[in-house]
């Protein structure tokens, strides 16, 4: 699958779904569509590649989709289908009393190998779905370990899931942005997050090979910055503290990413920051309590910093840009 989209805005209602049916039984995972809305069937697709990752967002209203084993015989690519719904509730179906219904902020791990009925479903309005298709080989985990998960809702709400379903939904929303070189590098995320999530649920953590650990790790860690932007203590050391790393390896995973630790949480900062000075709706923040929030301790380093990556003064900058926004 290469990179497609398709909205089928010239097409009539029962024209439209036909086209979509036909679009999902000649994709490389096959499969059979029906909808209750087929005449006034308004949808949109969106299908991108991460490298030997695949991704597909789809809008549209209530459908449901079955996979036999004649489609697998057809072709099955061997991957692991993992379902994110941002709007409506989704319900997987693999047989043997595996079922599931799952809403937003939950992730549900499927595979291409087995039958099963799929649905989505909202309530007066359009299903939107993100799937990510990703190579059984890619998986260090044994796939007999792997299927016992399948079918299950796993959480996003803290941990690495957390950060597993920040990264999905990012990159759904950003997938335009990317250079081939950087989606092939985000493919491999995926894959090496997605087992940092699967070994985590099977306490299966030794699985993982160093490199895929080390690249979690790396990921962890921005995480963790990024959410405590506001400390003004937050430094090398309480971060690699805090993920009961030494220092010096902290050191070395950001230099492998051509980075530094202080710097990273420098230009966070100060990202952070500039997003706010040009807020509208933060236009009576006073400059040094804005500072404060992002960790910045004194004002005048934070307006030094500031210049130096802007090349104006936070006031100047937020003249200028709130001025742009201006009616």
């Amino acid at each position: 699958m290469s990179d497609l989209e398709f909205r089928g805005e010239e097409l009539a209602g029962p024209e439209r779904f036909e086209h979509w049916r036909t679009l999902a039984l000649g994709s490389t995972v096959p499969t059979d569509l029906s909808s209750e809305h087929v005449d006034e069937f308004e949808c949109s697709l969106r299908g991108f590649l991460l490298g030997p990752v695949k991704a597909l967002t789809t809008t549209c209203p209530t459908i449901a989709a079955r996979r036999t084993r004649r489609h697998i015989g057809a072709s099955d690519p061997e991957m692991y289908e993992l379902c994110l719904p941002q709007q409506g509730t989704g319900h997987l179906d693999l047989g043997r009393a595996r079922t599931v219904s799952f809403g937003p902020g939950t992730v549900v791990v499927g595979t291409t190998s087995l039958p099963f009925v799929s649905s989505a479903r909202a309530q007066g309005g359009l299903v939107s779905v993100t799937k990510f298709y990703v190579p059984r080989r890619l998986v260090p985990i044994p796939a007999h370990s792997v299927d016992t998960l399948l079918a299950r809702p796993l959480p996003t709400a803290e941990g690495v899931g957390a950060l597993f379903g920040q990264l999905l939904l990012r990159l759904a929303e950003e997938s335009d942005t990317y250079r081939p070189a950087d989606r092939a590098r985000l493919g491999t995320v995926v894959a090496d997050m997605f087992a940092a999530v699967l070994a985590h649920h099977l306490d299966a953590e030794h699985s993982i090979p160093p490199e895929s650990h080390r690249r979690t790790l790396f990921l962890r860690t921005q995480d963790f910055i990024r959410r405590n932007l506001h400390d003004p203590w937050l430094t090398a050391d309480t971060v690699a503290a805090a993920h009961h790393i030494s220092t010096r390896y902290l050191y070395r995973l950001y230099q492998d990413n051509g980075l530094t630790v202080r710097a990273w949480i420098r230009d966070q900062r100060l990202e952070q920051s500039a997003r706010e000075l040009a807020d509208p709706a933060r236009v009576h923040l006073p400059i040094n309590e804005l500072a404060t929030r992002w960790g910045f301790s004194h004002p005048a380093a934070f307006s030094r910093a500031f210049r130096g990556a802007h090349g104006l003064a936070p006031s100047d900058y937020r003249r200028l840009h709130l001025s742009r926004t201006a009616p």
